[in-house]
């Protein structure tokens, strides 16, 4: 996962709950392996961060869903150093970019951008929300 820069917030953090994926044919699998905090705002510069490892059969994967936990997400005001509880609506980010292959006895490697200057928002009362903006960026297969 890799991120674009914001300058209000000097950290932007959703907690991973839960990761979906839909492959042609095949109920929606859950992954509650990868879970934890993620500060989106690490992510600049081509900086990455791997969010997980799953092994998942070969096929077309048609959209990957992240489903994000608010109570444990926050933002911290660069001017103020306040950590603000994060309103994320949806509580759930599906990601545009797909479909895509998943090759038999190789690795798949899927590159997501956050663009958090689009996706986060301060609300008339003071306090942020997320309504993300995300996308698959880049898909690299490599044999087993």
């Amino acid at each position: 996962m890799t991120d674009a820069p914001i300058d209000e917030v000097s950290e932007l953090v959703v907690f991973l709950a839960e990761v979906k994926i839909k492959r042609d044919g095949v109920p929606v699998e859950r992954f509650a392996s990868i879970v934890g905090p993620v500060d989106l705002l690490l992510l600049q510069n081509g900086i990455t961060e791997l969010i997980g490892q799953e092994q998942i059969a070969a096929g077309r994967v048609q959209f990957i869903e992240f489903r994000l936990d608010e109570s444990q997400s926050y933002v911290v005001e660069a001017d103020t150093g306040e950590q603000l509880d994060l309103k994320i609506p949806s509580q759930k980010i599906k990601i545009a970019g797909g479909p895509f292959e998943v090759l038999p006895d190789g690795t798949t490697d899927v590159l997501v951008d956050f663009d958090a200057e689009k996706s986060l928002k301060r609300t008339g009362n003071g306090r942020y929300q997320l309504k993300p903006h995300v996308s698959i960026v880049k898909v690299s297969q490599s044999a087993g």
